[in-house]
This record gives C-alpha cells, sequence and structure tokens, in this order.
C-alpha cells in the first residue's frame, strides 16, 4: 500500500519522507528504506548521499532520510 503525503504525492511503503516535496511522513520505518553500504546501484535507482539509501531515479528527495537528491 502506497503512503500519501498531504500533496497526495505516492511514495513507497515505508517511506519516512516524501520523494516529491519532502514532506515528513507518518508511518514510515527508516530502516526499511537504508540500502546497502557496498555494491553497485541497480539500474533505474540512485543513492542517497546522506543516508546510503536507494531510491527511485528521478525523485527529489530521499525516502528515508528527506536528504535532497541529485
Amino acid at each position: 500500500m502506497a503512503v500519501r503525503c498531504s500533496s497526495w504525492h505516492e511514495n513507497p511503503d515505508g517511506s519516512t519522507v516524501c520523494d516529491e516535496c519532502g514532506e515528513p511522513l507518518t508511518g514510515g520505518s527508516a530502516s526499511a528504506q537504508a540500502g546497502e553500504t557496498t555494491g553497485a546501484r541497480a539500474p533505474g535507482t540512485q543513492r542517497c548521499l546522506s543516508c546510503n539509501a536507494t531510491n527511485p531515479e528521478g525523485e527529489v528527495f530521499c525516502t528515508n532520510c528527506g536528504a535532497k537528491l541529485g
């Protein structure tokens, strides 16, 4: 089930922050989105430089920590 912010942006389950507007989300789990510390990233994804979580390519904010991506 997708998690939505107050602006109705759809976010992956476990997100703690909206990946489009950066709004904190309730009910997310930071550890659920944390990425591995080594290895190549999967195609269509990007890593957060702040927490190393894996996020879908093109998102503006990390769904784990809220840091601006890219």
